[in-house]
C-alpha cells in the first residue's frame, strides 16, 4: 500500500491510499466487460481507500469500476463535495455516488501521469502491449543523473492509456461468422447497394 494523493473538495479533502488486496466478496453482477480486480493491465489493477482526514483512521475502499464509469467521468463534470455517498446529479445523467466517480477519475488520472525513466522498462519483443523490465546481457542499468533527469526527453509514459471503450485492454468479442474481432477496429464496410 502507499499513498496515492489528496484530492481537494468544496467541503471536506480525499486523502487516497493505492494498494492490493483481494476485492470484498459480493453477489453483484459484473457486466461482460468489466475488468477484475488485480488484471494487469486494467483499470482495477489496485485498490483504492480513502478517508477525509488521516488523524481520523476511518479509511474506506472505493468500489471497483466499469468501463461505464470511465466514459460517464470522461463526460461530466462535477465538484467533488468529500461525501462519498453523495449523488451525482448531471447531465449527462449519472445514477451513482461520489465513489464511483471518484474511484473513475482516480483510475483516469493514475494511467494518464505514470512516468518512468527512460531505458527502465522496455516492450515485450514477442508480445508489444506487454511492458517488461528491462534487463540487458551487458549488465545493470545505470540510472541517470539528477541534472539528466530534469530534462523531459529522459522519462517515458509508463502505464498504457485507456481505451475509447473504458477499458486498458480491448475486449475480443464474437464475429459474425463466429471468428474473434476487435471491438476497437474500424467498421468494415458493406457492398451491398
Amino acid at each position: 500500500m502507499r499513498f496515492w494523493g489528496k484530492i481537494s473538495c468544496t467541503q471536506m479533502d480525499y486523502w487516497i491510499a493505492e494498494g492490493t488486496a483481494e476485492p470484498p466478496a459480493d453477489d453483484v453482477e459484473r457486466p461482460a466487460d468489466f475488468e477484475a480486480r488485480g488484471s494487469a493491465p486494467g483499470v482495477n489493477q489496485f485498490g483504492y481507500w480513502v478517508c477525509n482526514s488521516p488523524d481520523e483512521g476511518k479509511w474506506t475502499a472505493l468500489p471497483d469500476i466499469s468501463p461505464s464509469d470511465i466514459n460517464a467521468a470522461r463526460n461530466i463534470r462535477v465538484l467533488f463535495t468529500g461525501d462519498l455517498n453523495r449523488k451525482i446529479v448531471t447531465n449527462p445523467y449519472y445514477g451513482k455516488t461520489e465513489a464511483f466517480y471518484l474511484r473513475a477519475q482516480i483510475a483516469r488520472i493514475a494511467m494518464a501521469t505514470t512516468l518512468a525513466p527512460k531505458g527502465i522498462y522496455r516492450l515485450n519483443e514477442d508480445d508489444k502491449n506487454v511492458i517488461e523490465e528491462n534487463a540487458p546481457e551487458e549488465g545493470a542499468i545505470v540510472p541517470p543523473s539528477t541534472l539528466a533527469m530534469a530534462k523531459k526527453e529522459n522519462w517515458v509514459h509508463y502505464t498504457r492509456s485507456i481505451l475509447k471503450c473504458g477499458r486498458m485492454t480491448a475486449m475480443a468479442v464474437e464475429g459474425e461468422e463466429g471468428g474473434e474481432e476487435d471491438e476497437n477496429a474500424a467498421p468494415k464496410k458493406n457492398d451491398d447497394p
